[in-house]
């Protein structure tokens, strides 16, 4: 009886402190999954839109440049994570048959990475190396712009995400714009790069799938191994484990919400693009 007494006593102290540990987790993943989920579907909506205004024919060599980012990103996570490297298209007009039989305008065909995880990785190398190539294009060319955190952390250390950062992201998209000197060419230069390479963003319908799976099992990795920790009593926000990830989500998040902000304006401007010629 005292076994039994003990065994449940155990498992409720493990699902509530698991839980709890769980959900402080959540918090400072959360944002990331929003943003990735935002910058999917906003960057296949702005290339749409793009074809729409453009035409193919003139859209595609257009947004090269973006194709071909999103391409070597995918390039660089198969070699990271030990993943055999076969045919790599960064761009052709024509279009071929790429993975899967699809048609597209450039691929990298490649088998199943060494490293544990890494076709999640290899999903998602679009979504950060673009994102990374923004970051640096506005370091170089618009120094005077700089990309707020959206995080804060408490006294805890375990990061306080604000109910308003998108209206941060909003006012960020604001303050790109006023920090742009249109008398200088580096801000014409960053405005292409921005407008060709956000269409690129977005992984292939079959890579974001690959992303979802990937969430479930990083939740699922992170609730078994706070399952452990509770059961061995090992507090780890004790140690710099949390500050570890609060740190790397707080960079990952300010780096897409930059990318956010790109699409969302270039999709204004070719809204109003759209409505001059659909008024001609």
């Amino acid at each position: 009886m005292d076994f039994l007494f003990l065994a449940i006593k155990t498992i409720l102290r493990i699902i509530i402190e698991g839980g709890a540990s769980l959900v402080k987790l959540l918090v400072i993943f959360t944002p990331v999954v929003i943003l990735l989920f935002l910058l999917y579907h906003a960057s296949n909506y702005f290339q749409n839109l793009q074809i729409k205004v453009l035409g193919f024919s003139k859209a595609i060599w257009f947004f090269a440049p973006g194709i071909a980012l999103h391409e070597a990103s995918h390039f660089l996570a198969c070699v990271l994570t030990g993943a055999p490297v076969g045919r790599v298209v960064l761009f052709t007009p024509r279009g071929e048959r790429g993975r899967g039989g699809r048609y597209t305008l450039g691929f990298v065909e490649h088998g199943d990475p060494s490293l544990p995880g890494g076709d999640i990785l290899i999903a998602l190398a679009p979504f950060i190396g673009i994102s990374i190539v923004l970051v640096i294009a506005v370091k170089l060319l618009l120094p005077a712009f700089t990309l707020p955190p959206l995080y804060a952390a408490t006294s805890g250390g375990i990061a306080a995400v604000p109910f308003d950062y998108i209206f941060k992201i909003l006012g960020s998209g604001w303050a790109l714009l006023k920090s742009m000197n249109w008398l200088d060419i580096k801000t014409y230069l960053f405005l292409y790069l921005m407008l060709a390479a956000a269409p690129g963003i977005a992984p292939s319908k079959e890579d974001f799938r690959t992303f979802w799976k990937g969430v479930v099992i990083l939740f699922g990795f992170f609730f078994c191994f706070l399952v452990l920790v509770t059961m061995l009593n090992v507090n780890i926000y004790e140690t710099s484990l949390p500050s570890f990830f609060i740190r790397q989500s707080a960079i990952l998040s300010s780096y897409l919400s930059l990318s956010l902000i790109c699409t969302l304006l270039g999709m204004l401007l070719f809204h109003v693009l759209l409505y001059l010629q659909e008024k001609r």
